[in-house]
């Protein structure tokens, strides 16, 4: 920990970020991963965005077969299904 002279949280954080290997959130690592849910396709439409295709399609599409992670933002996962793509928060997701 060169440059550093004494070990604080400040310091550490400082530290951490400076490292190659380090992710915050490590959810890069995510993206191209399959992805699921456990509840009904009924509350994934009222919880999801759609960005290409028809809701009731692609939520059915997703309770019954999954999907893919396309993108990660701060709270939500695009996911990439067969009839279509999403946004929904990561609370709803299974990785």
């Amino acid at each position: 920990m060169s440059g550093f002279p004494y070990i604080n949280p400040d310091n550490f954080k400082k530290w951490m970020k400076n490292q190659e290997q380090f992710s915050p959130s490590m959810d890069c690592n995510l993206v191209g991963l399959q992805a699921e849910t456990r509840f009904s396709a009924k509350r994934i439409m009222s919880k999801m965005t759609i960005e290409s295709g028809r809701a009731n399609k692609v939520a059915k599409d997703f309770v019954e077969n999954g999907g893919v992670i396309s993108e990660v933002l701060e709270e939500e996962y695009l996911i990439k299904v067969e009839s279509g793509s999403f946004l929904i928060n990561k609370n709803l997701v299974i990785v």
